[in-house]
């Protein structure tokens, strides 16, 4: 607990300072947690698998629909699941580790990461939608601004579907899960951690926060054209202005949630070069969390995500945290009842 509380002087004190934008209210934190706590369920569309006897690692890809509180219809999410070969099982349970890529969907690196964590007797499941529609709104039409935020929600009940799937499954521990997301993935990914207690560890790669900003500073190509043509559209001249404007339609950001989320329980990837997901941006989101550990690389965005999952190594490095946190109690929901007490006292 003296951890925890030693990361959320340090997250009181950047928020009074570093933040490009005021930071919310406590009583915004705790309805923000709140929002979130609805029961996630899934719907089981379709699913197909492939391995047999002799395969270690058994895939399927499954096809969900889910509910969620203000969506006017179900929400499809699609996700691909590596667990180990359920015949040497048997009625066993493994850890499971939620992933979200990045932009441009699931890649190899997702599925040789999901492929290392099996082969450390843990599932990793991936859902591979872009609720962002950044590639959509880049190659066709924009949608309305609101819909930025809309991810958030979107991410969130695709996340608890699941984790809803988890607590069904005979081979999966409800117990221990944790999630892994790169670039966009550990953006949205992190602030779904920050609402749901029971997810206990959490690793992000090339990661940040304020999302306006790095929406009106990133040079990511989709992103650079959603921009160019949301200004030219509102008849904005800066990125300045569309900053300003991006912040009237995203409200809440995984810089915001740091009260949730004790260093102990994260790990993160930082690239030091970054023009995607600019690298203050990057510091920003770690500083937020009470800078937990993490790996550095001298290198771009692109650059760093291979060089950090390409080689076996940092794939292994990934497991082992989690194979190390799911060793032990899952101290998160406790820092939710301290976030509750911080709150009644507390103020940003």
């Amino acid at each position: 607990m003296e951890r925890f509380l030693v990361a959320v002087v340090g997250f009181l004190l950047i928020s009074q300072t570093s933040f490009a934008r005021e930071p919310l209210t406590t009583e915004e934190v705790e309805a923000i947690v709140t929002e979130f706590q609805y029961e996630g369920n899934y719907k089981e569309i379709s699913s197909s698998k492939s391995g047999g006897f002799f395969a270690r690692c058994w895939t399927y890809t499954k096809v969900f629909e889910t509910i969620y509180p203000g969506a006017t219809e179900p929400l499809k999410v699609s996700m691909t699941m590596y667990i180990p070969s359920r015949d040497d099982l048997g009625e066993d349970k493994v850890p499971a580790v939620i992933m979200v890529p990045p932009i441009g969907g699931i890649n190899l690196l997702d599925k040789n990461t999901a492929k290392t964590l099996c082969s450390y007797d843990m599932a990793g499941l991936i859902i591979t939608n872009d609720f962002a529609n950044i590639e959509e709104q880049a190659a066709k039409k924009l949608l309305p601004p609101e819909d930025h935020q809309e991810t958030f929600y979107r991410t969130a009940a695709a996340i608890k579907s699941v984790m809803a799937f988890i607590e069904d499954d005979e081979n999966l521990d409800y117990s221990r899960m944790g999630v892994f997301g790169v670039s966009l993935g550990g953006i949205l990914s992190s602030f779904v951690m920050a609402t749901q207690p029971d997810i206990s560890a959490g690793y992000f790669v090339v990661a940040g926060g304020d999302i306006p900003q790095i929406l009106a500073t990133s040079r990511q190509d989709e992103v650079s054209r959603i921009r160019r043509k949301r200004m030219e559209a509102e008849g904005l001249e800066t990125a300045e202005e569309y900053e300003a404007y991006l912040r009237k339609y995203i409200t809440f950001d995984p810089i915001d949630m740091g009260l949730t989320m004790p260093p102990e329980t994260l790990n993160m990837v930082i690239s030091e070069q970054d023009d995607h997901v600019p690298t203050s941006n990057q510091e920003m989101l770690h500083a937020a969390f009470g800078s937990p550990e993490t790996t550095y690389f001298q290198d771009d965005h692109v650059g760093t995500v291979i060089s950090f999952l390409f080689p076996g190594s940092g794939r292994r490095k990934v497991a082992r945290f989690f194979e190390e946190r799911f060793a032990i109690q899952n101290p998160r929901p406790a820092a939710f009842g301290w976030m509750n007490e911080l709150l009644s006292v507390v103020s940003f």
